[in-house]
């Protein structure tokens, strides 16, 4: 996945719920659904917004998202990404 398309979902984040698609550490596929809006984040995000985009330009092969099933931060290699969906 390139750093355009790393940066579009950063921003689909912003306004979406996204199911993200992707294989994981035990190399199975798998499915989360996850977004960055201040909405559905707990209380405390909104302090930490400019910690948000800090840890994004200091991450370029991740993206960090709040999985909203299970209640609790994740963050997604880039490479492992193969589909999207909002």
């Amino acid at each position: 996945m390139s750093q355009f398309e790393r940066d579009t979902i950063l921003k689909d984040l912003l306004v979406n719920v996204m199911a993200i698609y992707f294989v994981n550490n035990e190399n199975k596929n798998s499915e989360i659904k996850v977004t960055l809006m201040p909405d559905r984040m707990p209380k405390n995000y909104l302090s930490e917004m400019e910690q948000e985009k800090t840890f994004h330009s200091e991450n370029p092969d991740v993206i960090a998202a709040w999985d909203v099933l299970n209640g609790r931060w994740l963050t997604i290699n880039v490479s492992s990404i193969e589909s999207k969906t909002k």
